[in-house]
């Protein structure tokens, strides 16, 4: 029995490795064709982004909005189309109003578009909210991490421990930003204090 099931994991394995498991066998024999949403996720993951956007502009044009906005928005940057991708989060800033990581998304497609100067002023904006509401840090630190702004993610993470009045508060956060920075004396004290306490 053992041996049985060795040989099945076996024949498993080499079935997934060439695609042709009996699910997708029975997808050809009946001649089952991809949907559309996975052949823009096809499309995005092999970073053909010229193909997957059409796609994904259906998608986002339809019932499905808001789940498919951030692939949509990276295919539109990706091709390098700043002035849709920019009204693309606008739309989204008036849907769902308040959401810092948005601020986040359009500074970015700024940054990318090489307007630097704006972008730096959409991003101390959303910086700005967390001294009134430290509480913001959290999505907002991670929405800069997810595009590598990590100078940014940092003041945020530092701006709202001072506000909350707590040397601890996102320290480890503040730990990984300074490992993935490479300044490893950081890192190193930032965990240090994370196991003091």
């Amino acid at each position: 029995l053992c041996l049985m099931k060795t040989h099945l994991s076996i024949l498993l394995i080499f079935c997934a490795a060439i695609g042709f498991t009996p699910i997708a066998r029975a997808q050809v024999k009946q001649g089952n064709t991809p949907s559309k949403q996975q052949t823009a996720f096809q499309f995005y993951q092999q970073r053909d982004f010229k193909s997957a956007l059409p796609l994904f502009k259906e998608l986002y044009d339809g019932s499905q909005g808001s789940s498919i906005y951030p692939y949509y928005l990276q295919c539109l940057i990706e091709t390098k189309d700043f002035d849709k991708a920019e009204e693309t989060v606008k739309n989204e800033m008036k849907k769902t109003p308040n959401q810092q990581r948005l601020d986040v998304d359009l500074g970015y497609v700024y940054l990318m578009a090489g307007r630097k100067e704006k972008a730096d002023r959409v991003f101390e904006n959303a910086i700005k909210v967390v001294q009134k509401n430290p509480q913001a840090a959290a999505p907002l630190g991670m929405a800069f991490r997810s595009y590598s702004l990590n100078e940014y993610a940092l003041r945020t993470y530092l701006v709202a421990r001072e506000k909350m009045n707590d040397p601890n508060a996102f320290a480890l956060e503040i730990a990984a930003i300074y490992e993935a920075t490479g300044d490893f004396r950081k890192m190193t004290d930032a965990f240090m204090d994370i196991l003091a306490t």
